[in-house]
């Protein structure tokens, strides 16, 4: 998927993203979503990088859980990429950037919670 597809949710301490890229980014409002049975709204944002921007990581904290997506520019777009199949110099370069940042990713037999690291990142 394309970052232009996802949306992001805010809800104070439970419900919140970060975003970390190697440019300028922007997160647009969208809407928001009322939840009567928690009593909670949820807005909904897009992220929009800068022109500069090769690649964008959203970090998503949902209470004690969180997850990371990576999106790297292709052409125009931006899309999701596993960090696994992420060039060893662009690994690199994030956690150079951001080294309290970890990236989880889901391999193709779908075990979870494989951080990413290099030989020289630790």
């Amino acid at each position: 998927m394309e970052l232009k597809d996802y949306k992001f949710h805010w809800s104070g301490d439970d419900l919140r993203f970060a975003v970390f890229s190697d440019g300028p980014c922007r997160a647009d409002y969208l809407h928001h979503v009322l939840l009567p049975i928690a009593r909670m709204r949820v807005e909904v944002y897009e992220i929009k990088p800068g022109i500069g921007a090769q690649w964008v990581v959203v970090q998503q904290r949902d209470g004690e859980n969180e997850s990371c997506k990576l999106f790297v520019k292709t052409g125009e777009s931006f899309r999701e990429n596993v960090p696994d199949q992420v060039p060893t110099a662009l690994k690199s370069e994030i956690l150079r950037r951001f080294p309290k940042l970890t990236l989880e990713a889901r391999s193709l037999d779908r075990r979870v919670g494989r951080r990413f690291r290099t030989a020289d990142s630790g």
